[in-house]
């Protein structure tokens, strides 16, 4: 009979096994079109925002949030006199995605 591995050396090898993964689930989204980049250039990039979009991927498209909610399973970031999205929760080994972009020019941001 062989002795059993200890617990930790079994975690760090999962650990191991998993980290590659990890790194390739954050997808890539295409490159903004010259169209989309003057979109934004003229603050119009809030209709860019789009479904499966990451917490990262809106951040550094429209910038900090002015306010983040949360209504206990989903976060809605708050961008005054744009409107609002919400990110469903994240996933084993992925990032908050959007579900929802409602733009609202009236949205205080509170």
């Amino acid at each position: 009979m062989r002795p059993r591995p200890p617990v930790l050396v079994s975690l760090l090898a999962a650990a191991a096994l998993l980290l590659p993964a990890a790194c390739t689930m954050h997808r890539q989204l295409p490159p903004l079109s010259d169209a989309e980049r003057a979109a934004y250039a003229n603050d119009e990039g809030f209709p860019l925002v789009r479904a499966g979009m990451t917490t990262e991927d809106v951040v550094g498209l429209l910038g900090p949030p002015t306010s983040v909610d949360s209504d206990g399973t989903n976060h809605v970031y708050r961008y005054r006199g744009r409107g609002y999205i919400t990110f469903a929760p994240a996933r084993f080994l992925d990032f908050p995605r959007v579900i929802e972009v409602q733009p609202d020019p009236e949205e205080r941001g509170s």
